[in-house]
Formats: structure tokens, sequence, C-alpha cells
């Protein structure tokens, strides 16, 4: 089987034409990433992400999941679209609205 063919969860490898680079990604430090968690389900906030793909902006539904203010603001956004590599993006709090 060609790799090109194997899911991409599976080889780690970009798919040719699917993952598309964000352009407006905000991450928190790797140190404070990965002591953060999402929070429970009933505090987890419905969004309209803005997203800036290398192709243009879109405007996507997501639920916030994971923030923090401290020492700068990021915002994990769960978002519902195949060209995202791990089913959301970190952004600036600008860059979300509530719905």
């Amino acid at each position: 089987m060609d790799p090109a063919e194997y899911p991409s969860h599976a080889t780690n490898v970009q798919p040719a034409k699917r993952w598309a680079k964000v352009l407006n990604e905000s991450w928190p430090s790797t140190e404070l990433a990965r002591q953060l968690r999402d929070v429970d389900v009933d505090q987890q906030i419905p969004v309209v992400v803005r997203i800036v793909f290398e192709t243009g902006v879109e405007h996507l539904p997501g639920v916030a999941t994971r923030w923090v203010s401290r020492p700068t603001a990021h915002v994990r956004v769960e978002v519902q679209d195949d060209r995202l590599v791990s089913g959301g993006v970190w952004v600036d709090p600008a860059d979300i609205e509530r719905v």
C-alpha cells in the first residue's frame, strides 16, 4: 500500500491537499499547554472562531475547551474541519465570538 493511502492519524504524514496551514494560531508556551486540560463539558463555550488559512479567512462554529489568561491570553477551540491537523486550534481571544 502506498503511504499516501494510509490514514493520516496512523502515519503522521500530511495528506496532499488536505491539511491547511493556520496563519493566526496563538499558542501558549509548551510548558503551560501541557498543564492545561479541557474544562468540563458544562463549562465549554459555543463560539464562532475566525481562522486564517493560507487560502483565506473563514468563520467556523466550534467549542472553546481550554483557555489561559496569563501571561498572555490564548483559547483552544475544537472545530470540525478536515483542514485542521488536530481537530482544533489555539487562537487569540480576539478571534472568537460567543454564540
